[in-house]
């Protein structure tokens, strides 16, 4: 993963292409997550608020989301994305923690953090392969997750080493060869008690088009 810095410079033209190609992916990640009125959201890796508007849309005014990111200028535009959304469901409740989420310290931090206060959903997009502690990181948050939590994410992934994933790994400082849905499906070590649904996404845009999509949400 990039240091905060990195993505510090890259916030400002970070909604440049308005989310292309990923808003039906998060639109249908999000559906999928089996949001109600008045659910705590957990959203990991939170840039720039991408998430929001449609986490903000299932869980209704009195929902609450807590933004994670490491990263201080990210944070500055989702604020401003969650101001927008307040304006119109002004009882929405937003909590922005800024973590450095590269450092093994971090998971101290979130384990305070789902303890004090117990979100029943977890969201992740286009975060987990950039952490270069993403397996235990999962894990933990899937532990210490209340029974009946939902978890969601997605994220870039091919098992080949092609010019496709050099390219993604180098802008992203992330690990296209990781899986994220089979990691996530991994730790369901009750399989009969609950749930999984994985959809893998071609990517369209060239020249990435060797690289897919995998989107999972889980029911712990």
């Amino acid at each position: 993963m990039h240091p905060p810095r990195f993505y510090n410079s890259l916030a400002p033209f970070y909604n440049i292409l308005r989310d292309y190609p990923y808003t039906p992916i998060r639109r249908n990640l999000t559906a999928a997550m089996n949001l109600t009125s008045g659910s705590t959201v957990f959203d990991l890796c939170c840039g720039t608020g991408m998430n929001f508007p449609y986490l903000a849309h299932h869980i209704s005014d009195n929902g609450k989301i807590i933004a994670i990111d490491g990263s201080p200028a990210m944070l500055k535009r989702a604020r401003k994305c969650a101001g927008k959304l307040k304006a119109q469901q002004p009882n929405l409740i937003f909590d922005f923690i800024e973590l450095d989420l590269t450092s093994y310290a971090a998971i101290d931090t979130l384990t305070t953090i789902i303890s004090q206060h117990q979100p029943t959903h977890f969201i992740c997009t286009l975060g987990f392969t950039c952490l270069p502690n993403s397996q235990s990181l999962l894990k933990l948050i899937y532990d210490q997750a209340q029974p009946q939590s939902t978890f969601a994410l997605f994220d870039v992934h091919t098992p080949k080493k092609n010019f496709s994933a050099r390219l993604i790994n180098l802008i992203g400082a992330c690990d296209a060869a990781l899986d994220p849905a089979s990691h996530l499906a991994s730790l369901n070590s009750h399989p009969t008690n609950r749930s999984a649904i994985t959809t893998d996404y071609p990517f369209k845009m060239p020249p990435f088009r060797k690289i897919a999509i995998k989107s999972i949400t889980l029911t712990k």
